[in-house]
């Protein structure tokens, strides 16, 4: 048989154009093949994350790592998608977390909707640590009371009765018509009297957690309301939930106390109304729990310039102003910066202000000694 017969079949079968399409279909296939592989985008691929774990906390955000990144992909935490995905290069991009609870996570790359890539288990959640405590003793007053409740309130009644104790009274005053305190602006109170209730005055030892502000700054809290005056925290005792408004917070621990001898200029209207044993008034925390006391006082023979030359650096009324000498009993804290109270550097030359609920006096240091520390002084927690 001829190879191509009469009608231009091949072996009796073929049409010899068809023959050279089909050639030409086998020539063109790997040529095809070839594009599609060359001009085809590469498969992403997550390779791993950067880093690895995180303590549960806000604003968190890991690099992932990997092949063939491409801007507006996304990446997924099992089913919880990332904030972003920052891209940076093929290899590498940024991805901000929402705020996730503990555990184990898939790691999860999508290309629009459909996944390209997964880590099993590569991204890890860790519980937050329980925050330290510290011991503290506070001032203030258990308010909403009704007489049945006020008169079990003695020292050593601890909150809660039963179980281990998160606050225990140290002193109990006698209970007297509440007074409702309304903040008005940053540093005014307004007091407005109670509608029949009972305030019972306390001062109270108590644990209270340390936690860190977003600014750094560390406070101390129970129940999650930080200790400060006018706060108002939360104890469970009586067979319900008490009430405590907080004047003052005082470290119990070791506290170093300074005998300190200050030169006041006052009018003699002030002078008057001075007695030994008054006590600083002051809503704020100090080791000890006490404020500086007014031991022994003195009227000293003088004039404004004597003050001034003295370094004490405040207004010289122009009435008649007398001068006393008093010698005081001081809480101190030791810093950097050397003894402070109130938070103010106390130290010789400096100026001290003494304030009564009665009187205000302006003054100077003229001479200080601190009192060694007592070693067996230490901090005691509730039972």
């Amino acid at each position: 048989m001829p190879i191509i017969d009469e009608r231009g079949r091949v072996f009796g079968r073929l049409n010899l154009v068809d023959a050279a399409i089909g050639a030409l279909v086998l020539v063109l296939l790997p040529a095809a093949y070839g594009s599609y592989r060359l001009f085809k985008d590469p498969a992403p691929k997550l390779l791993r994350v950067i880093p690895p774990s995180f303590r549960q906390g806000p604003n968190l955000q890991v690099e992932v790592k990997g092949e063939n990144f491409r801007p507006y992909m996304r990446v997924s935490f099992n089913d919880m998608q990332g904030r972003t995905f920052l891209f940076n290069n093929p290899t590498s991009s940024i991805v901000q977390l929402l705020d996730m609870p503990p555990g184990t996570y898939d790691v999860v790359l999508f290309d629009y909707t459909q996944e390209v890539s997964r880590l099993p288990k590569a991204f890890t959640i860790e519980p937050m640590p329980a925050p330290p405590t510290i011991v503290v003793d506070i001032s203030g007053y258990l308010t909403s009371l009704i007489p049945a409740q006020a008169v079990q309130l003695k020292p050593g009644h601890r909150f809660p009765e039963t179980g281990t104790a998160y606050g225990e009274l140290l002193s109990v005053g006698p209970a007297e018509s509440e007074m409702t305190h309304i903040k008005i602006g940053d540093k005014s109170t307004l007091s407005i009297p109670g509608t029949g209730s009972l305030q019972v005055p306390v001062r109270m030892r108590t644990h209270c957690s340390v936690e860190m502000t977003t600014d750094g700054a560390l406070r101390c809290t129970v129940g999650g309301i930080p200790l400060a005056p006018d706060a108002n925290v939360r104890y469970a005792g009586l067979s319900t939930s008490l009430n405590l408004r907080v004047s003052d917070v005082h470290y119990p621990g070791r506290s170093r106390t300074a005998s300190v001898r200050v030169r006041f200029v006052v009018s003699p209207d002030v002078l008057g109304r001075v007695k030994k044993g008054d006590q600083d008034l002051g809503a704020r925390a100090h080791p000890g729990g006490e404020m500086a006391t007014l031991v022994s006082f003195g009227e000293k023979d003088g004039n404004a310039s004597m003050l001034r030359d003295e370094r004490v650096r405040q207004p010289i009324p122009s009435a008649r102003v007398v001068i006393v000498e008093g010698v005081l009993t001081v809480p101190v804290v030791e810093t950097t910066l050397g003894w402070m109270y109130k938070d103010a550097p106390l130290k010789i030359g400096t100026p001290l202000t003494f304030e009564t609920s009665v009187y205000t006096m302006d003054g100077g240091v003229v001479d200080m000694t601190v009192a060694e520390v007592d070693s067996s002084a230490k901090a005691v927690a509730p039972a």
